[in-house]
């Protein structure tokens, strides 16, 4: 069962990033989000973990880590009430970005130009990495 949750969960956290971010950072927000799962999380929570299991035992950590989450639950629950919930922050977001949905790729970057909001692979791969002239790699000719 983890194995689907969280290949869910990290699909749409994925996504989501993608899509409150600005165009042109959409990467960053992605690295970031790897960032603070993979280093943070997965760095701190063992090192945490093995903290407790040496000064208080097991049955403590896995007390503590069922109160952590039924805190966070409560928590959650108790934002759904009164609408603060992730519904009304989705609404937020796409009140602020009406012109951006889920399924818009990101922005690619061109070295000499920044961002090229519609640029076409072909055109960003022949620029600068292989010497070329941009307009004898296009493909419309």
């Amino acid at each position: 069962m983890h194995g689907i949750t969280f290949g869910c969960m990290w699909v749409a956290s994925v996504d989501f990033a993608a899509v409150v971010s600005p165009r042109e950072w959409a990467t960053t927000f992605q690295t970031i989000l790897t960032a603070f799962l993979s280093c943070l999380g997965a760095g701190s929570g063992p090192i945490l973990g093995g903290w407790v299991v040496a000064q208080f035992g097991f049955v403590v950590l896995w007390r503590l880590a069922a109160g952590i989450v039924a805190g966070l639950a409560v928590v959650h629950g108790a934002m759904m009430l009164c609408g603060m919930g992730h519904d009304a922050f989705l609404k937020s977001v796409k009140a602020e970005l009406p012109n951006r949905s889920i399924d818009d790729p990101p922005a690619m970057v061109d070295s000499n130009q920044g961002v090229a909001d519609n640029a076409n692979e072909e055109e960003l791969a022949c620029e600068p990495l292989l010497g070329c002239d941009p307009n004898s790699c296009r493909q419309d000719e």
